[in-house]
Parts: structure tokens; C-alpha cells; sequence
């Protein structure tokens, strides 16, 4: 009797496991503008917020910190600017200043030397006026 609640056992943590790794590989097949370039994944603290890059106005650089600007939330996450800005780059985000990125799908108004967000002024520094293209 021993023998066969064994053997039921493994075979039901077998099952099990198989269906987790079948599980992890439909995850790991899906398309990659799906996983990555429409939600982005933000790290603040211990807790990891998941954004449409949508719903993203601009992200302002605080020394080593990074603020992700939205409609509805600022969230404060250990990055840098450079980082963000080589994996965002092709997906609409660009640097406009030393201290700025902005998402471009919500520039509503353009100047010499500012962006407008939502009527927030966004300075254009000089070294990033050449690669902006809006």
C-alpha cells in the first residue's frame, strides 16, 4: 500500500512540474513587443510596478535616481538615466537633456528651447536639440 501512495505521489509532483515548464515556455514564447515594449517593468524598493509605456510622460533624473512621471503616479527607482535610455531609445522614449527623457507620443507643443507634457515645461538641452525629432 506504501509502495503505490509513493509512486501516486511522484507521478503527481511529476505532472505538476511538467506543467509549470509548459507554462514557462508559452511565457518565453510569446512575442517580445508584448513582454517589453509595451509594459515596462520599474523596480521602487521591494515592490516592482508594471506601466503601459503608454501611460509614461517622462522620466526626470535625480542623481542615481530616476522619477517615472505618469498621469496618476511619480515612482522613485535606483537607476540612471544612460540605462534607461539605451533600452528605451527604439520604443519613443528619448533623452532631450541631461536630466530628462521624455516619452515622444505626449509632446503636445514644441520650442526653441522647451517641450511641453501636459503643461509641463521641459527644458531641450543644447547637446540633444540635433537628435530630437518630433
Amino acid at each position: 500500500y506504501s509502495l503505490a501512495l509513493v509512486i501516486s505521489t511522484l507521478f503527481y509532483f511529476y505532472r505538476r512540474q511538467s506543467t509549470a515548464s509548459d507554462t514557462l515556455k508559452e511565457i518565453s514564447n510569446e512575442s517580445p513587443t508584448t513582454l517589453n515594449h509595451n509594459i515596462l517593468q520599474i523596480k521602487e524598493g521591494n515592490k516592482v510596478h508594471f506601466i503601459n509605456k503608454q501611460d509614461i510622460l517622462y522620466i526626470k533624473g535625480l542623481r542615481e535616481y530616476v522619477m517615472w512621471i505618469t498621469e496618476t503616479n511619480k515612482i522613485v527607482s535606483l537607476d540612471t538615466l544612460k540605462s534607461i535610455e539605451l533600452k528605451y531609445d527604439s520604443i519613443g522614449f528619448k533623452r532631450v537633456h541631461k536630466s530628462y527623457i521624455v516619452n515622444t507620443s505626449h509632446i503636445s507643443a514644441r520650442s526653441a528651447n522647451h517641450l511641453t507634457i501636459q503643461g509641463e515645461e521641459i527644458p531641450i538641452g543644447r547637446t540633444y536639440k540635433d537628435k530630437l525629432i518630433t
